[in-house]
């Protein structure tokens, strides 16, 4: 029986983000896509419900705020994951003072954009998304899938990388956990990885050089190749 994977798309994004990534996978597991806007509920998160329901421990993978949001389901629900794959993401995103984070106030403005001028804002967001290389195809792209999530679940998932913090809870994860971060990625700064891996009592570490926040799309063989060696070696 093929190994069941749950995948979380990351902020803005939809399933399709996943595409390239498991196209040369796909024949060795059974990958079911998520979207981050599925779980923005704690009494309707898809991830949630569909972790009750499994019967064999399944692998989890999200990708920025959809690696947030995995992480918390596997904190809850760790006896039904056997993997966590955290793609270019983090436990906490904001930074205190003995932590390498984002200023709240990006958020704040990202919020306030998103009401003022809500295609200027997300086009910006897809220049920085698609670094260090970006490309209007790419964007041009991304704006189109932007156009399926509503202003107020925007809103919720800057709210939800706003005031979350996981922190306190690593050392309580007991499953194998994998962070794939990019050492270009200006979006989610990469201490924030290695952050993880510090105090994950089981994690790991790989950066892939060169690469930016949107690794799905602009390194996806690397990122499959990954995946399939970490999960396999489970």
């Amino acid at each position: 029986m093929k190994k069941k994977v749950l995948l979380v798309s990351g902020w803005a994004a939809d399933e399709d983000t996943w595409n390239n990534v498991i196209e040369d996978i796909e024949d060795d597991f059974l990958f079911k896509k998520i979207l981050w806007s599925e779980c923005l509920d704690r009494k309707n998160n898809r991830l949630f419900n569909e972790l009750e329901k499994v019967q064999e421990p399944v692998t989890v993978i999200g990708s920025s705020l959809g690696g947030l949001l995995a992480l918390q389901a596997v904190i809850e629900y760790s006896s039904k994951c056997s993997e966590l794959i955290m793609i270019c993401s983090t436990s906490r995103m904001i930074k205190d003072e003995h932590y390498v984070g984002v200023d709240p106030k990006i958020i704040g403005a990202m919020k306030f954009g998103l009401n003022l001028n809500r295609k200027g804002l997300l086009r910006d967001f897809a220049a920085k998304l698609f670094s260090p290389d970006p490309n209007t195809e790419d964007i041009e792209k991304f704006l189109k899938v932007t156009e399926k999530f509503s202003t107020k679940e925007l809103t919720k998932g800057l709210d939800i990388l706003l005031n979350t913090d996981l922190r306190h809870k690593l050392r309580e994860v007991p499953v194998k956990v994998l962070n794939i971060h990019g050492s270009r990625d200006s979006i989610m700064p990469i201490e924030q990885s290695e952050y993880l891996h510090k105090h994950l009592p089981n994690g790991t570490l790989e950066i892939i050089e060169g690469s930016g926040h949107n690794m799905l799309v602009t390194h996806a063989k690397q990122v499959a190749q990954k995946i399939k060696r970490f999960i396999g070696n489970g």
